[in-house]
Parts: structure tokens; C-alpha cells; sequence
């Protein structure tokens, strides 16, 4: 009997573990969700807002002024370059972190010889990151994040923002750049490609590209109407006040920081696929676990079953 009671005690557990892993892959799911629908309108924002800056652009230039931004130009020479690493703040995502933090130390290895200072917004990228001596982590960070937002921690509070606060305070790293504190940004968060496939992905926020893409900035006239107008008597002048460049570094002010924030977003969209891909892996294979377990707890219990029957039929025969 001790082989049935092991068999229904592993049973059970295997069960419980099916239900755990079946709850967080729902969770999981309506998380993600819900995130792909807050990326999708962020993302609306970000062509409109693009598409703004191609137009104020596209008229400095008509005008013969030189459409120029102190978002676009590098920073202090003599302030390090801040690098924005995302992980999560729990696990259970299969290997996302392990991507996160593999990618980040090699990019750190490339830029060893600058002067480089990382912030980590997840704590699995925090206590990893910690483990390496020779990483600088930015400190400035102490004073754009509210006391009561930080880590729990004491020995990662100078290192990391807990998940609430990401979004309210990567709005701070455009305000740290204009005041001189950061010569430039760069951020490692996961890109979604769909619901299966989530890479880790660096992009260069500070100083921005986007006026430096060339002809991808230049707009024809038949570009800087509302889709589906004719081009035909649409005047595409446009009165900016109080002056271009005072509008233009607004417009790409709130562009940076949407952008900062909806990539934020698409990392969190990729860490709840990550997730729900894990917890639906964990949860077939619990239930393929409890189908095993059923199978040998009968067999083993029916073979126990056919061993009494001889003993008896045995013991008849001999008492015959």
C-alpha cells in the first residue's frame, strides 16, 4: 500500500500544480491583452505625433531655417551615456530575463572603454547585474523616484524602479538629458514579434534620430494631408506659434517620452506572452504528469487486486 499512497500523494500535487499553472496561464492571457490594447492606442499617438514633426520639418526647410532640436544633439561629453536595462520583477517566463540580462552584458562589454551608467527597471536584471563589480549603476535615480515607489530592498534601491513606477518615470530621463546630467539613452527592453517569438532589442532614445533619418523626415504634399483627401487645392502651410523650433522641440519632447513609454509597454506585452507560452507548457505537461500517474497508480493497483485473488483462490485449494 506505501507504492498507492506515494502514487496518490504525487497525484495530487500534480493536480494542484495543473490548476496553479492553469489560473496564471488566464491571468497571463488577460494581461496581455489588455496590454496589447493600451501598445495599440499608444501607437496611433506616435504616427500622429511623427507625422507632426515630418510636416514642422518639411516647412523649416521650405523656409530655409535648419529644423534642429536639443533632443537631437549630443549631450556633455563629460556625462556618461545612461543604459535603460528591462527585465521583469518575477519570474516564471521561460527564458525572457536570461535573454534580457545576456544582451545587456554584452552590450556592456562592447562599450567597456566609455563611460557608461545603467539603470535597471525589473529586479531580475538587478540582482544580476549587482553580481558584476565592474558595473556602474546611475545614481541620479534616487531623486526622480518617489520613496515610496522603490524597491523593497535597501541594496537595490538605488538600482531599480518597481513596475508601478516605470511608465510615471521614464517620462524623468528627457528632463535629466536637457539638464546635462546624461550625454544620451539607450534601452534594452523585449520586442514582440508575435506571441511565440520575443527578442531582446536595444534601441538609442538620446539623442534622438528621428531628425536625422534623411528622406524618411521629408514629406511630399500629397503625404501631409489626412488620408483620403485629394491633393488638390489642400494648402499644407501651417501657422506655428509662438516660433518653429520652440514647437518642434515640444512635439519631439512628447514624441521621446511616448515612445520611452510605449516601449515599455511592447516589453511588457512580450513578458506576458513569455509568460502565458511558459505557464501553457507547465500546464500540459502537468496534465500529461497526472495522466502518467493515473495509468500506473491502476496498474499497480490492479495487479495488487489480481495478487490477493490468487492467494485466495491458492488458500481455497490447499484448504480443499
Amino acid at each position: 500500500m506505501s507504492g498507492l499512497k506515494e502514487l496518490k500523494r504525487r497525484q495530487k500535487t500534480a493536480m494542484v500544480i495543473e490548476r496553479m499553472t492553469g489560473a496564471m496561464k488566464m491571468i497571463s492571457r488577460a494581461r496581455y491583452t489588455a496590454a496589447q490594447n493600451e501598445m495599440r492606442q499608444k501607437g496611433d499617438l506616435i504616427q500622429v505625433l511623427q507625422h507632426m514633426i515630418k510636416r514642422i520639418t518639411t516647412q523649416l526647410e521650405s523656409e530655409d531655417r535648419t529644423a534642429v532640436s536639443v533632443f537631437a544633439d549630443k549631450g556633455s561629453k563629460h556625462a556618461p551615456w545612461l543604459f535603460v536595462v528591462m527585465t521583469s520583477d518575477s519570474g516564471l517566463c521561460a527564458g525572457f530575463n536570461q535573454k534580457m540580462i545576456k544582451a545587456a552584458l554584452q552590450w556592456l562589454d562592447q562599450h567597456k572603454n566609455e563611460s557608461v551608467q545603467v539603470l535597471c527597471l525589473g529586479k531580475k536584471g538587478a540582482s544580476a547585474l549587482q553580481k558584476k563589480g565592474d558595473i556602474t549603476f546611475f545614481t541620479e535615480w534616487n531623486d526622480s523616484v518617489n520613496p515610496s515607489d522603490r524597491s523593497a530592498s535597501a541594496s537595490r534601491a538605488a538600482h531599480t524602479a518597481s513596475a508601478v513606477a516605470v511608465h510615471d518615470s521614464l517620462s524623468g530621463i528627457c528632463d535629466l538629458f536637457k539638464g546635462g546630467k546624461i550625454r544620451g539613452c539607450s534601452m534594452l527592453y523585449g520586442k514582440f514579434f508575435n506571441i511565440l517569438k520575443q527578442e531582446a532589442e536595444i534601441v538609442q532614445i538620446l539623442p534622438s534620430l528621428l531628425l536625422e533619418s534623411g528622406p524618411s523626415i521629408q514629406t511630399s504634399k500629397a503625404d501631409d494631408h489626412d488620408s483620403g483627401q485629394a491633393t488638390t487645392g489642400v494648402n499644407t502651410y501651417m501657422i506655428i506659434e509662438p516660433n518653429g523650433q520652440r514647437v518642434l522641440d515640444g512635439v519631439l519632447d512628447l514624441w521621446i517620452r511616448t515612445m520611452m513609454k510605449n516601449t515599455a509597454q511592447e516589453h511588457k506585452l512580450s513578458e506576458h506572452a513569455a509568460r502565458m507560452n511558459a505557464m501553457d507548457s507547465a500546464n500540459s505537461n502537468a496534465k500529461d504528469m497526472i495522466r502518467r500517474l493515473k495509468i500506473q497508480y491502476n496498474r499497480l493497483r490492479q495487479d495488487r487486486i489480481t495478487k490477493e485473488i490468487i492467494e485466495i483462490i491458492s488458500g481455497s485449494d490447499l484448504g480443499a
